[in-house]
Parts: C-alpha cells; sequence; structure tokens
C-alpha cells in the first residue's frame, strides 16, 4: 500500500474511505470485512493505529448508512471535489490504494468471480479523477506487478545487485543489496513509486521499509541501509530523465580555500561535487560565505588554493567558455520596472538569443512565460519593490525566467523566498526543481528553508561561522547527522513522527548551542567550534568523476548592431514610462528657463513711474550665459550620474551574456543626448524669449547642447566608478562647482592665485574646464556677431590697436626708455626687457638693446615719436570713417533714435564691460619681465602658434591660419567630448581605480 502522509489530508482520507465504501457497498459480508481490514491496515501505517481503527469504524458507519437509507454513494461528487481541491499526484495515491485494495481481495480468494467489478469500479473512479488511461495502465501494471504489460519500459526503474537483463528498463547496480527495487516514474504527472522484494533492514528517510508496500519517493528523499546512503532521488530520478553525456555537467570543487586580504573570512577546505539533475541547498546564517561561494563558482573570485573545474575543465584554463554555460540570479530584482512583463523577458531574448527572429523570439517568450504562471500578467508593468503592480513571486519568477530563457547549464539564485510568504517560496522553489529535473545543475543560496522546500533539495551543502564548510550530502540524511554527532537520543527521528515535517533550523540550532556556566546559564561560547564541526565532516563522492567535454552553450547573443538597437529601445520605453523622469526631463528646463532669466532680466526705472526693459542696459547676461552653461552641464550629469548603478543587478546578471559594453554605454549616450538635444532647445527658447536677446539662438543652443553632453558622459563615468547613489550625487556638485570658478568671469584668470594665473595666456587649469570654451565663445559671439557690431568690428579693431599703441603702449616705452638710462646697471638688465617686450608687441624686433646715450639708441626713439604719430593719424582716421559709417547706417534707418534702438537691441553693456575690460584702469600692465595689455582683449589677435591666447580673443590662431573663436571653441569642445567619451567607451577611470585598489591591496598583504 502507498505511503505518503504528507499527501493524506481530510479530504483525502474521507474521499478513500467513501470510495471503498462504494467498491464494496453491493458485496456481501466477507468483501466489507477485507474492506474494513484493508482500511485499518492502510492508515494504521499511514498515521497511526487510532487513526486506523477510527476510519475502519467509518468505514463500517458509511456502509450501514447507504444500505439503511438504500441509497448508493455519489462518486461523482466526490471525485469533482477531489478534481477541484487535489492534484494529480494525490489522485494518484489514491488510485494506488484502491488498486492495492482489489489486489488484496484477489490474494484472499474471495468471490473470484466478483474482481473483475471491483477492477471496473476502480478504472470508473480513475476515468473521474481525469487520470489518463496510459497512466492508470501504467499504475495497475505497478500495482499487481506484472511489468511486462509495461509498454513504455523506460518508466521502470529496477535496482538490483546484478543486472536483470530485461530490455529496455533501466538498470542501478547496488552491490550491497539482497532483494531488488521496482520504480515506476509517471511522466505525466512527475511522480515516482517503488517496492522493494528482499529481506534487507532499509530506510525511506529513516523509517523501515517493509518489502511488497509501495512507497512514494519524492524529491529529497533516500533510501538507506544501516544509516548509510543507498539511493538518491536524484539518482532515481535522473534515469528516467536520461540526461545525455555531452549535456550532463559535473561540477567539482577539491581543497578549495579564499580569504579576503588582512582576515581569515572567506571560504576554507571546500570539496564538494554536484551534477545535472540536482538541486542543491546552500544552507548558513549571514556572514558565513554563501555569496562567496556563488562568485567563486561564477568566476568573479578565484580561490587562493584547491580547484573548481566543470566536467574536468578547470576554471583557470576555461572560465570564459564555462562562464557562458552558467546562469545567475541575484538577490535583488535585476528588472525594469518601467516595463512589461513580456518586455522585460523579450529585450533579454533578443539579447541573448540573436540567431532568432522577431516572431520566433515572441513565441518563445510567451511559452515560458506561460510554463512559469506569467502570461496571464504579461502586459502588466513590473512596478517598483514599493509600488509593486505584480506580487514578490511573480517577480522572482520573472527573474528567474530571465535566465532559464537562455538555458544555463549551471543555474546560480541567491536568496529566491527573501521577502516572500510561505506558498510563494514554495511556488518558487518547486519551479527551481523543475529546472533541476529538467537536466540543469541548480544551486540555491537560502537561510532556513521551510519542510516542504527542505525536501525539494537533492544535497545540501552547510556552511558555518568563518566558511567552514560542516555537511554536504543529502538533506534528510544531514538532520541525522547532526543529532547524532549532537548525541541526541533520536538520532533516527529526520521527521516529526505526528505532522511528518522537518525541521531543518534544528541543524543550526545544535551548530550554535551555547556552553553554560557553574550556574547552569547559557554562555555566549560555542560546544562546537566551526573548524571542529568541519573536521569532523568527511566528504564522500558517490562516484568517480567522469571528464567529458562542456556542452555547448545553446545561446547566440545578439551582434553589436542588435544589441544597441535593444539597449536603446529597453532604456527609451523605460524612461518615458517613468512619470517622475519625464516631469523632471521636460519641466524642469522650463522651470530653469524661467526662473533663471527672469532673475537676469534688469528693467530700470523710467520717467513714467514704471520700469523699461532694454537689452543692452542688461548687466546680467554674461551671468546669464554662465548659469545656463552651469545649469546644463548639471542638468546633463545628473540624470546620467546614476544610470549604470541602477543598472547593476541588470549588468550583474547580463554580464553571463558576454555583450558587447560599448553598446550598452553607446545606448545611454545616444538617449540622454537626444533628451539634452530638447532640454537645452525648451531651454533656450523660454530664455531669449524672456531676456530678447537677438541672434544668438543657435550660438547658444548648440552652447547649451554641447555643455549638456559633458555633463552626460561625466555622469556616466561617475557613474561607472562609485557603488553607490550617494556617492554619485554627492561627488555631482564637486565635478561643478569648479566649471563656475573657472569659467574665466568670476574669477578673471589673470587675478588668480599667481601659482596658477597667466597674464598673457589662458592659464591650463583654465583649458581644461569646458565651461571657460563655452563662456569664452558666448561672449565673444554676442559682442562680435551681433547685427550691430558687424558693421564695426574691423574697424574697431584697428580703432583700438592705433589708440592703445599711440596713447599706452609707446609712451610706456618712452618711460621705461628714460628710466633704463637712468638706473643702474641691475634695474637696467630688467628695464631693458620690458623695453624689448613691448618692442616686439609693436612688431620691432631687436636682438639687443642699445646702450643709452647713444646713438643706436637715440634711433630708437626717433622710431618710436614716428611710430606713434603714424598711430595716432591712423587713430583720427578710422574715427572719422566710423562716423562716415554710422551717419550711412543713420541714414538707412532713417533717424538717429532708430539706429539707437537698433544698438541697444543688439548690445549689451555687461557683455561689452568684460569683452573691453572697461574695470581694468591700467591698459599695460608690467608683470615680472613683460608688457600685458589688459584692456580691449576682443580686439587683440593671439600670436601663439598653437591656439593658446588670452581669455576673450576675438580669434584663434593655428600656424599662420586664424580661426573664429566662437568656431575654434567649438571645435575644441568636440575634442574633448570624443575624449571623455573614449574614457567612458573603454572603461578607463573604473580600470585606473580598480588597479589601484588592487595596488594598495598588493602591498597592504605583502607588508604583512
Amino acid at each position: 500500500m502507498a505511503n505518503n502522509s504528507n499527501a493524506m489530508n481530510e479530504l483525502l482520507v474521507n474521499s478513500q474511505v467513501n470510495l471503498f465504501a462504494h467498491i464494496v457497498l453491493n458485496g456481501d459480508a466477507s468483501l466489507q470485512k477485507l474492506a474494513e481490514i484493508y482500511t485499518e491496515v492502510l492508515f494504521t501505517r499511514l498515521v497511526n493505529p487510532r487513526i486506523g481503527k477510527k476510519q475502519k469504524e467509518e468505514l463500517k458507519l458509511v456502509i450501514r448508512n447507504s444500505k439503511q437509507t438504500d441509497s448508493s454513494i455519489d462518486v461523482n461528487k466526490i471525485c469533482n471535489k477531489l478534481n477541484r481541491e487535489s492534484s494529480i499526484q494525490q489522485r494518484l495515491l489514491l488510485l494506488i490504494n484502491l488498486l492495492e485494495f482489489g489486489l488484496f481481495v484477489q490474494k484472499n480468494a474471495i468471490l473470484l468471480s466478483k474482481s473483475n467489478s471491483i477492477a471496473g469500479k476502480i478504472k470508473q473512479i480513475a476515468d473521474e479523477l481525469k487520470i489518463s488511461a496510459e497512466t492508470y495502465s501504467l499504475c495497475s501494471s505497478f500495482v499487481s506487478g506484472k511489468l511486462y504489460e509495461v509498454h513504455d519500459r523506460r518508466n521502470i526503474l529496477i535496482v538490483k545487485s546484478v543486472s536483470p537483463e530485461l530490455e529496455g528498463f533501466h538498470f542501478v547496480k547496488r552491490e550491497q543489496i539482497d532483494g531488488y527495487f521496482v520504480f515506476v516514474y509517471f511522466p505525466d504527472v512527475s511522480t515516482i513509486f517503488f517496492r522493494y522484494q528482499g529481506k534487507e533492514n532499509l530506510q525511506l528517510n529513516s523509517k523501515p521499509i517493509q518489502p511488497k508496500a509501495i512507497y512514494s519517493f519524492q524529491s529529497g528523499s533516500v533510501i538507506s541501509q544501516n544509516g548509510k546512503p543507498l539511493l538518491y532521488y536524484g539518482k532515481v530520478i535522473g534515469q528516467f530523465k536520461g540526461l545525455s553525456q555531452h549535456e550532463s555537467i559535473t561540477l567539482n570543487l577539491k581543497n578549495v580555500e579564499f580569504t579576503y586580504p588582512r582576515s581569515n573570512f572567506g571560504l576554507h577546505n571546500l570539496s564538494l561535487t554536484a551534477t545535472s539533475g540536482e538541486l542543491v541547498g546552500i544552507l548558513g546564517g549571514s556572514g558565513v560565505g554563501k555569496s562567496t561561494f556563488f562568485n567563486l563558482l561564477n568566476g568573479s573570485l578565484s580561490p587562493k588554493r584547491g580547484k573548481i573545474s566543470l566536467n574536468g575543465v578547470s576554471y583557470r584554463e576555461g572560465l570564459s567558455k564555462i562562464q557562458k554555460l552558467i546562469g545567475f540570479v541575484p538577490q535583488d530584482d535585476s528588472l525594469f520596472e518601467n516595463l512589461t512583463v513580456f518586455e522585460n523577458l523579450y529585450y533579454t531574448a533578443r539579447l541573448a538569443l540573436g540567431n532568432l527572429t522577431v516572431e520566433q523570439t515572441k513565441e518563445l517568450v510567451n511559452a515560458k512565460l506561460a510554463e512559469f504562471g506569467l502570461y496571464h500578467i504579461r502586459n502588466l508593468k513590473v512596478g517598483s519593490s514599493l509600488s509593486r503592480n505584480i506580487s514578490g513571486g511573480q517577480r522572482k519568477r520573472l527573474n528567474i525566467v530571465s535566465e532559464i530563457i537562455r538555458e544555463p547549464k549551471l543555474l546560480l539564485v541567491d536568496e529566491p523566498t527573501s521577502g516572500l510568504s510561505s506558498a510563494d517560496s514554495l511556488r518558487v522553489m518547486s519551479l527551481l526543481k523543475e529546472q533541476a529535473l529538467s537536466g540543469r545543475l541548480v544551486l540555491v543560496n537560502i537561510h532556513q528553508p521551510s519542510s516542504e522546500i527542505y525536501r525539494l533539495f537533492d544535497k545540501i551543502l552547510v556552511l558555518d561561522q568563518g566558511g567552514y564548510m560542516v555537511y554536504y550530502g543529502n538533506p534528510l540524511e544531514a538532520v541525522r547527522y547532526f543529532k547524532m554527532h549532537a548525541g541526541r537520543i533520536d538520532a533516527d527521528e529526520v521527521e516529526c513522527s505526528v505532522c511528518k515535517n522537518i525541521k531543518s533550523d534544528e541543524i543550526f540550532d545544535i551548530i550554535d548551542e551555547k556552553q553554560v556556566d557553574e550556574f547552569g546559564q547559557l554562555t555566549e561560547i560555542r560546544k562546537v567550534k566551526p573548524i571542529v564541526w568541519s573536521s569532523r565532516f568527511i566528504p564522500t563522492d558517490e562516484g568517480e568523476i567522469t571528464i567529458n567535454p562542456l556542452p555547448e552553450s545553446k545561446s547566440v547573443k545578439a551582434d553589436w548592431v542588435k544589441q544597441l538597437e535593444v539597449f536603446l529601445t529597453r532604456l527609451t520605453l523605460s524612461k518615458l514610462r517613468d512619470i517622475e523622469f519625464f516631469i523632471f526631463a521636460f519641466v524642469i528646463p522650463v522651470l530653469l528657463a524661467a526662473v533663471i532669466a527672469l532673475f537676469s532680466k534688469y528693467s530700470f526705472p523710467n520717467e513714467q513711474g514704471g520700469y523699461t526693459y532694454i537689452f543692452y542696459e542688461n548687466y546680467n547676461i554674461p551671468i546669464f550665459f554662465l548659469t545656463s552653461i552651469i545649469a546644463s552641464m548639471f542638468l546633463g550629469m545628473i540624470v546620467t550620474s546614476d544610470s549604470v548603478i541602477k543598472d547593476a543587478n541588470i549588468n550583474k546578471r547580463e554580464a553571463f551574456l558576454f555583450l558587447n559594453r560599448k553598446a550598452y554605454y553607446n545606448s545611454k549616450v545616444l538617449f540622454y543626448f537626444g533628451l539634452t538635444i530638447l532640454q537645452t532647445l525648451i531651454y533656450t527658447a523660454i530664455s531669449i524669449y524672456i531676456l530678447k536677446v537677438k541672434g544668438m539662438f543657435l550660438a547658444i543652443w548648440v552652447i547649451l547642447i554641447l555643455m549638456g553632453f559633458f555633463g552626460n558622459i561625466a555622469g556616466l563615468i561617475v557613474s561607472t566608478i562609485f557603488k553607490s547613489l550617494s556617492a554619485a550625487y554627492l561627488i555631482v556638485p564637486f565635478l561643478v562647482i569648479p566649471q563656475i570658478i573657472l569659467s574665466g568671469i568670476t574669477i578673471p584668470f589673470d587675478r588668480m592665485n599667481h601659482r596658477l594665473a597667466n597674464t598673457e595666456v589662458v592659464p591650463v587649469i583654465g583649458v581644461v574646464s569646458p565651461s571657460m570654451w563655452g563662456m569664452e565663445a558666448l561672449l565673444v559671439h554676442q559682442f562680435k556677431n551681433n547685427a550691430y557690431e558687424r558693421y564695426f568690428f574691423e574697424i574697431d579693431m584697428a580703432e583700438s590697436q592705433s589708440r592703445i599703441q599711440s596713447q599706452y603702449l609707446i609712451p610706456k616705452l618712452f618711460q621705461l626708455i628714460q628710466g633704463c638710462s637712468q638706473s643702474d646697471s641691475i634695474n637696467r638688465h630688467r628695464l631693458k626687457n620690458l623695453i624689448k617686450s613691448g618692442l616686439s608687441q609693436l612688431n620691432i624686433d631687436i636682438t639687443e638693446l642699445p646702450m643709452p646715450n647713444t646713438v643706436e639708441f637715440r634711433k630708437l626713439e626717433i622710431m618710436l615719436h614716428e611710430l606713434q604719430q603714424k598711430q595716432q593719424q591712423n587713430y583720427s582716421r578710422i574715427i572719422r570713417k566710423k562716423d562716415q559709417i554710422t551717419t550711412k547706417l543713420q541714414s538707412q534707418f532713417n533717424s538717429a533714435e532708430a539706429f539707437l534702438e537698433f544698438k541697444q537691441m543688439h548690445t549689451n553693456r555687461g557683455v561689452d564691460d568684460l569683452t573691453l575690460a572697461r574695470k581694468n584702469i591700467t591698459a599695460i600692465q608690467v608683470v615680472e619681465n613683460r608688457l600685458v595689455q589688459t584692456i580691449d582683449p576682443v580686439f587683440k589677435i593671439p600670436t601663439n602658434r598653437w591656439g593658446r591666447a588670452h581669455f576673450l580673443a576675438p580669434a584663434k590662431r593655428i600656424a599662420n591660419q586664424l580661426f573664429d573663436t566662437f568656431i575654434f571653441n567649438v571645435a575644441v569642445l568636440l575634442v574633448f567630448l570624443v575624449g571623455i567619451y573614449l574614457i567612458l567607451l573603454f572603461d578607463i577611470l573604473p580600470k585606473l581605480s580598480n588597479s589601484m585598489v588592487q595596488l594598495k591591496l598588493f602591498k597592504l598583504v605583502k607588508g604583512f
């Protein structure tokens, strides 16, 4: 009779009794007596003698009531209720009990002519219970012992000391037993039963096995002989599943040792073997090394000593190929919360299975969703952990199927039951068990599983504090093992005798048992240290490790173009459905533009008692340029600084797909660049409308786009370096603030700390600042290329040069020449250098300055007088020409007032003050051994042939070619942008950071 008390509940017990009554109701007293005997024996064995007697009396009562009322038992009603409220496995167990009863009747030779009617009634019940004809036939042949009637012999396994030489049956050799086992597998319900024929004292999960009785062989079960494991569930199910040699894998760890620097924490002397088809549980408290163990298995860490191999291939030799066979499901969600269930799995499949068409991918995704019970919610958004649209169990199943879809051979699942209800936990673990039965090796990191979950494991690995391995083997044997070493008198009781539950936490209670002091009080000192538990356990292998070639990975990753497409589509959908992000992305630019522009819009009081806004009088335009640049950079940086960090769990899972990292980064760059273009377009349009900035829309937009691009890439780089969101957010202001300081207008470059300042060209610290290039481009462009100044710029430049040379530079030279003739030899040398500096600005090249009071010296003075007169004449001529142009333009505008209004609409006093350096009192300043022009920088042509120039130069020189400052600066910004883009693309800073950390650790370890 079938023994499976775990499956017997009140419904099944009552249904079993009523069906017995139905079968014998029309029989004579002898048949009813046999039913009473069988019922009592059945429930005595399943539960206890008291229940056996109770159900016997219940059977008699049912039969008596039916006869008294002359009514039949409603089999249809009983079976319908069973179909609704019980599993197919439970119904199959009930059928086996009925078939055994029929066999019991036959063997007692009572009314053999009635046996056919009993068999007919049992077949009718099987049909009502929706048990297929094939399953019924297999069940009937197994119960009757007529194995020759079995059509598909692949569902029969014989375990014996010698081969029975029966064609078609599976066979496992066990020389230790006298007799044999017959296992039957029902493939449509994934259930195994067995019967033992022999005289050996054998145990099923530490309970005695009675010969000829039928037992259910569940996941995690073990058949033992005198306390020694003889046959595991994994071995039996593996025979029926029939994994091919080239598809199966064997994971082996031999004396593996790993410790973290400057500590003893890690893993110690770890040895185990696990094969395809097994579900292995990794048990232990927090900090015992479970995550470290997974990191060793997935190749993230390398052991200090020992060897890890898969099918005999060492991790050191074939890690890249091994990792393609590994699937990893992290504890935290690795899902896109704004994508639907279908989309999450679909885009993962597109990346992992690049050889499938779009339609094939969709079909596969739908099939997998149906298999994992997620098809009905496929169109629901996943949601965040706080605002969940799907349950925790559904989220966990979606995480698992996201790995399963690429068919990994080794599946590592970290804390799959964390935060789930007991029902969801069991369902998730049952799915993982199914994956193991399908031919995968599944390792699960779990704390303290329930009894139902504990039974699902084929093996468990128990880790103690410090990473010591204290047990590896069958889960039921583990309970007996620890009880035995703890000296418990109930060591052979691995499950509760009443409820049949396994208390897995009892293992940890024993491991962590505390000593008592002389007063009988518990102390914090453990009775048995972890290293002692580890030394007590001696690992044993079930057999020799077969070395086979590694199976080929079934997943063919998409090419980089398709990866880029998938990454970009997935990111775009995810972001556009994020309402908060959408508001931030498109409302913030509007608010920033309105706030900055309105705050910058200076209006002066007029004679009518109101206020008038004139663009020319708005001193705040340069500040507007600066705040716009900083706002664009900050906005671009803040939206990307968390981008890679938030994908950490997804990237960790997708690492085993070996995807193109550059495609991932490029998808981020393309999306955020597109966003920046839209954001800066909105900002520019609103702000220039408020401030009435004429003719600069494109120039401002281009500069703000480039600043936003810098922010985007800088934020992405930050996100690759830092692991926490708080660190990334905190570093953003430290990157933005220097851009304010180094913009060139908050602290002028010639007024910085003298160690950093440079009075002739922008110092190096300013050259590397993007804000300087953007600020200079806008200021010079506004001054030089506005609609008014276009008419006058060239003539204003000539006027400035003539004025400065005739009124400031040459008089300064005369002053120095006079001082040179009257000074001593020490000061004379310095004055000569200053004179040479001034002469070079006048394009007068003198290798050696003549001595004072000589003919040559007098000739130099005369030449300077003549040059001064010439420049004064040029200056007067330029002024007259400028007046002529002004008069002509006034006539075109019909009046001087209209022309003045035109000027005030396009020029700005604040920009003029900066570009002309009007605050500088001294036009020519002595700096060390040089004369430096400090006014009109926008009219001063630089002489450096490599693009270096003073701040606000009108053009930049490369060799002998001059380039407009705006165009040149935009080109430099593009070059800088390409540079930091390459830094992002090739992970230069993260690699450099990791190298520095590793070097530091190496020195640290070497020091110890």
